[in-house]
């Protein structure tokens, strides 16, 4: 059986960040985190998908052309991701802001339960 790569949203993010920040190091700022975890995380996605993203021997970066296939969809993913969506939350659920941009539904607690 074949196995697919791990690619978590997490990581579309910062590597769509690099590309439009124009380099590791301003997504990093723009990111709220440090160029080696950025760099970290685009080796570790480059590796899970085996090919190259990025073209580092130029500035800014450029993309590969596996690269600007997995540009095209990531945006797309992360836009529809960022989307409200239509279903109702359960009703055991509230809404409360996240640490990028937006608000995301979480259980209460038992005891926050009315």
């Amino acid at each position: 059986m074949v196995q697919r790569p791990i690619v978590d949203l997490r990581s579309l993010d910062v590597f769509v960040a690099v590309i439009d920040a124009g380099g590791m190091t301003a997504a990093a700022r723009r990111l709220g985190t440090t160029q080696s975890a950025v760099s970290q995380t685009i080796a570790n996605l480059e590796g899970a998908l085996g090919v190259q993203l990025i073209d580092r021997t130029v500035r800014p970066p450029k993309l590969t052309v596996p690269g600007g296939v997995l540009y095209e969809r990531a945006k797309a993913l992360l836009d529809a991701a960022k989307k409200p969506s239509n279903r109702p939350a359960p009703p055991n659920a509230m809404s409360c802001p996240t640490s990028g941009s937006g608000w995301s539904t979480v259980s209460r607690p038992p005891s926050a339960r009315t």
